[in-house]
Order: C-alpha cells, then sequence, then structure tokens
C-alpha cells in the first residue's frame, strides 16, 4: 500500500511494508501525491493559479497569432479577476467575440470520449457531443482546429 502524510511543507511518501513496517523519503513536489493520501493532500493554491494561467497564455498566443492582434488586444487576465480567463480589446472582440474561460486538470472525463472518437476517425475531424442532465449539449473538437475554423468562419457566434 501506498500513502502520503503532509508534514510542514513537506510530503512524506510511505510504502507500508508486509510485515507492517513502512518506508519513507521527503520530497517537496505535490504531483506525487497518491489518491491513499491525508484529506487536504491537494496541489497548493498558487501552483493550480498558475497552471491554468499557463493554458490561457496558451489560449490568447493562439488567438494573437489566428488573429493577426497585438500583444495588448489579447492577454490572459490576472488570477481572482471576475470574468473571462482570456481579455479581449474592442480589436480583439471584433475578431473572437467569445468568453472564454479556460480549465486546467490532471485529468477530465472527456478525454475518454475524445481518445474513442480518435480511434475511429480515420482521416476524419473527432468530434465529441456531450450533455448532461438539463443543460444544453456541448461539443468537444480540438482546441487549434476551433479557433482555426472559427477565424474562417463567415458566421458569428453568439447568444
Amino acid at each position: 500500500m501506498v500513502g502520503a502524510y503532509l508534514a510542514g511543507d513537506d510530503w512524506i511518501p510511505v510504502s507500508w511494508l508486509a510485515d507492517g513496517r513502512f518506508s519513507e523519503s521527503r520530497f517537496t513536489s505535490l504531483d506525487l501525491v497518491t489518491a491513499d493520501a491525508e484529506p487536504g493532500g491537494r496541489m497548493k493554491t498558487s501552483s493550480a493559479k498558475a497552471k491554468g494561467r499557463s493554458l490561457a497564455k496558451k489560449v490568447a498566443e493562439w488567438l494573437r497569432v489566428l488573429g493577426d492582434l497585438g500583444p495588448l488586444d489579447v492577454q490572459p487576465t490576472s488570477s481572482g479577476v471576475t470574468g473571462a480567463d482570456v481579455y479581449l480589446s474592442e480589436a480583439g472582440v471584433a475578431k473572437w467575440p467569445l468568453a472564454i474561460e479556460c480549465k486546467k486538470h490532471a485529468a477530465f472525463a472527456v478525454y475518454t470520449h475524445y481518445d474513442q472518437a480518435a480511434a475511429y476517425a480515420g482521416k476524419f475531424t473527432p468530434v465529441v457531443v456531450i450533455e448532461a442532465n438539463r443543460r444544453k449539449p456541448l461539443v468537444v473538437v480540438d482546441a487549434e482546429l476551433f479557433f482555426n475554423v472559427y477565424r474562417n468562419s463567415q458566421v458569428w457566434i453568439g447568444k
């Protein structure tokens, strides 16, 4: 059995041996905590915000390049700011009338469905349509594909 416990700022991974003894070694990376960790064995808030911000930076860069916009027209917003995760100036909104929320986690269940669609797609584009109870259906496609198609589309999606 493998687990971990928090000691100060360090996570102590523990491996229990067959005779009831355990071995431990210190490390500081929260990424190595297993499912058997004590409650609260979560990523630091600052690390989680940095992880989410890295995705917002990537999306902002896609929008800048594909929309031929300047660095002030498309920017990732600061953590804790109310609203979209990617700020768009008036010029940015003219090309990308979108409200973008970025979520980056270790895993989403939707990736299993996307992998299944990709396995059968062959020369076609994998697309997943998801729907929760009492919610509108959503379409999941590759992000770069979406932004390229959206940029080249004459149809602007809005409310």
